[in-house]
């Protein structure tokens, strides 16, 4: 290694650590936090179980954490919290039942994200909606359920379910069946098996994957930068367009009266 490379290298690294010690003081002083969070917090501290006996609509408002949902055959609503830096937390059992949990403010590098634990009866049909900075979501089918996420960043595992409105920064989209379903995403992937009804996607990068979709009124795909791939239509009109990239649409019937609208400004789309 040349003295002029290892010279050139120790500036560059200099730099690197001089930007990243920037941002940081900058992050404190503002009061922002910065999470590089480990593990899902299986090690943490119960702070509070609360079972509520009658089935309602919930309402989770929350900064940092990790949601897992659960079914049960019990007709109740579990909710189980769980953290070792909690700067705020309340389960307020009224006409909705509201959950506050949110993490204290700061550095959290290394630090074990906070997790919440919501089970549900197997035949609930309420509305869910969370309200967001950083949470993962894992939601297994509630075949009757209608999901509302406003989040900055996150990634959403979800099964079957009713409705589901998505407003995202950041975070990828896995959803197994979905007969609503309406989502702006600013960068992230989104794959669904199927979709019966209807279909409003906005994405500004990342590629949307769907199996089947099968809708029953007007539906538009729109994505800036990214492929879309649609595996099998049912009985409506794919019009599709793309700026810059191929298009190649088989198995739709230009004579229904149900139009599928895709527009890409880069990317290529495959339909059948």
């Amino acid at each position: 290694m040349s003295k002029g490379f290892k010279i050139t290298l120790i500036i560059l690294l200099s730099l690197i650590a001089f930007l990243l010690t920037g941002i940081l003081i900058y992050l404190i002083a503002n009061g922002s936090t910065f999470n590089f969070h480990i593990g899902r917090g299986q090690s943490q501290t119960l702070i509070e179980e609360r079972k509520i006996e009658t089935i309602k609509d919930l309402s989770l408002n929350v900064n940092v954490v990790d949601i897992t949902f659960k079914k049960s055959s019990e007709e109740a609503i579990k909710i189980e919290l769980y953290s070792d830096n909690c700067k705020e937390y309340e389960i307020v059992d009224e006409d909705i039942i509201k959950v506050i949990f949110k993490e204290k403010d700061g550095f959290r590098f290394m630090r074990k994200a906070p997790r919440m634990i919501v089970t549900v009866p197997e035949s609930y049909d309420k509305n869910i909606s969370i309200n967001g900075e950083v949470a993962d979501i894992d939601m297994p089918s509630l075949d009757n359920a209608n999901l509302t996420v406003d989040i900055n960043v996150g990634d959403l595992d979800l099964g079957n379910l009713n409705k589901v409105n998505i407003d995202a920064n950041t975070g990828d989209i896995k959803i197994k069946s979905v007969n609503d379903i309406n989502a702006e995403i600013n960068a992230g992937d989104i794959k669904i098996e199927s979709v019966n009804n209807s279909i409003d996607l906005d994405v500004n990068a990342g590629d949307i994957k769907i199996q089947k979709i099968d809708i029953k009124e007007n539906g538009k795909i729109k994505l800036d930068t990214g492929d879309v791939k649609i595996s099998k239509v049912g009985d409506i009109y794919v019009d599709a367009k793309a700026d810059l990239g191929s298009v190649k649409v088989q198995g739709d019937n230009r004579k229904s009266d149900i139009t599928l609208s895709i527009r890409i400004n880069l990317g290529d789309i495959k339909v059948g």
